[in-house]
């Protein structure tokens, strides 16, 4: 059989998956919700296979190996999920939503409440004793939060 017919015939890889919401729709480990893409980025950043199982034991030398032969089958898919699964590349594509500008705010917001909560011990000790009385099944916006307890 010539390399050329071999080609066209699809390649199976009896250890990866892709399962309707199961990481979304991208290629796993059977039976994981470990992903190509998680196993190629832990190879590229130095990690050995035994390091890999060591770190998942309940996967096996062959399904790793596996997921390495797949993203060479398929490496441009795998290399656009793992584009796509960047932090750079969500704040781009999200950029002017709503919705950004609220995290945006509300990380404002914390990083100054832990910058008062650092700076003056006396209001760490009664933020400490205020938060004792807070209801956690019920949500509060860090506004209504700051009024609460008059932080700045």
């Amino acid at each position: 059989m010539s390399l050329a017919i071999k080609k066209e015939k699809k390649l199976k890889h009896l250890y990866i998956e892709t399962r309707k919401g199961v990481c979304g729709g991208e290629p796993v480990i059977v039976g994981t919700r470990i992903s190509v893409g998680l196993i190629v980025e832990l190879e590229r950043t130095g990690y050995s296979v035994d390091e890999i199982i060591a770190m998942y034991p309940h996967i096996t030398h062959a399904q790793v190996y596996d997921a390495s032969s797949y993203y060479y089958d398929h490496r441009e898919e795998i290399d656009k999920i793992i584009e796509q699964n960047k932090e750079e590349y969500w704040m781009e594509k999200t950029t002017g939503e709503g919705w950004r500008k609220k995290l945006v705010d509300l990380q404002r917001d914390v990083a100054q409440i832990k910058k008062s909560l650092i700076e003056e011990p006396d209001l760490r000790d009664e933020f400490i004793l205020r938060m004792k009385d807070i209801d956690f099944e019920k949500t509060i916006t860090v506004e209504d939060f700051g009024k609460r307890y008059s932080l700045k």
